[in-house]
């Protein structure tokens, strides 16, 4: 439930970054970063554990993200 919250007030803050930006898309987003987990890892430092998410989204994962979730490519690193 404290995700939920956290996400809430990310889109609190930044209501017009996030126009158009649905529940599908959302899901769509989450479903295909998780499938893309091991790409994404592999753009790492050597010193990321992975426990939690990292902070920068490689460029070619956050273009495929955008194009594949049918949103902005700007709305791909703030999702993430």
């Amino acid at each position: 439930m404290a995700e939920l919250e956290s996400l809430l007030e990310v889109l609190k803050a930044q209501p017009d970054a996030f126009r158009g930006l649905t529940i599908d898309k959302i899901f769509r987003f989450v479903a295909c970063a998780a499938k893309l987990k091991d790409d994404i890892m592999l753009m790492q430092p050597p010193e990321f554990t992975g426990l939690r998410a990292s902070d920068n989204l490689p460029p070619s994962i956050g273009l495929f993200l955008a194009q594949a979730c049918s949103m902005p490519d700007s709305y791909a690193n703030i999702c993430w």
